[in-house]
């Protein structure tokens, strides 16, 4: 019987063949690596360029001019449309809130809520704007007349009285929620509230006691027709809610 004999050589050579395609499949999956990093490290520039802020409109702001905010806030800067977007930091006591608004890829608006000026308060020496919730956010200049305003001023606070510019005692701060809902015309003609002792001045030099700031809410609506007749300087004492005592 004739027989053939194997030498094994083909599975070498198959052998052989798959360890130079397995080597090359290396190769090009390292090339490929390769150039897909340098097509990104090249396309950062573009990918930069493309939503980098070219427009930024400020909304909100009208007493802080936009010239300021742009400064503050360092807007004249190059900047990433992703790195303006969102809440952003108060960095002034007269914004209550600051944020960034993507329109476009190159275009944010950047929104300002201001606080509100409700009082006019007396600490110490000094006069200072605040909102409605007691909030100083601006010291008047010394030759700034507080009355020019026409805002109530505040009187009778030291700055024990607030922290970190906050007024901070609740029973005062609940005597501004009223006074904040008071009837417009009242609030107004109102001069200068002692908040402590509950006197209030009114314009052409009216003063009247109350028995507390809330007591203001239920004053009759006849005394709001009445007391623009009264003498200027006259007193007023308030005995109950339908009672009062004028003095001239």
């Amino acid at each position: 019987m004739c027989g053939v004999k194997k030498t094994g050589k083909p599975q070498a050579l198959q052998y052989h063949r798959s360890i130079e395609f397995s080597y090359l499949t290396h190769i090009f999956s390292v090339l490929l690596f390769a150039l897909s990093i340098t097509i990104l490290i090249y396309s950062i520039p573009f990918r930069w360029q493309f939503f980098t802020v070219r427009k930024i409109k400020i909304m909100g702001n009208s007493h802080l001019s936009a010239d300021y905010i742009r400064k503050l806030y360092g807007l004249d800067k190059r900047w990433s449309i992703f790195e303006l977007e969102g809440e952003r930091e108060i960095l002034d006591s007269a914004i209550r809130r600051v944020k960034g608004v993507i329109v476009s890829h190159d275009q944010l608006n950047f929104m300002i809520e201001e606080r509100k000026k409700t009082f006019i308060m007396h600490v110490g020496q000094n006069f200072y704007l605040s909102d409605e919730k007691g909030i100083l956010f601006r010291r008047l200049k010394i030759d700034e007349d507080p009355y020019s305003y026409h805002l109530p001023i505040i009187c009778g606070l030291n700055k024990t009285d607030f922290i970190f510019g906050k007024l901070s005692r609740n029973g005062l701060v609940k005597k501004l929620d009223y006074m904040v809902n008071l009837d417009k015309t009242l609030l107004k003609n109102m001069s200068e509230i002692d908040i402590k002792s509950n006197v209030v001045y009114m314009r052409k030099g009216i003063v009247f006691r109350v028995k507390d700031i809330k007591s203001l809410e239920e004053i009759p609506g006849v005394f709001l027709k009445i007391w623009k007749t009264l003498p200027t300087r006259s007193r007023v004492e308030m005995i109950t809610n339908d009672e009062f005592v004028f003095e001239r």
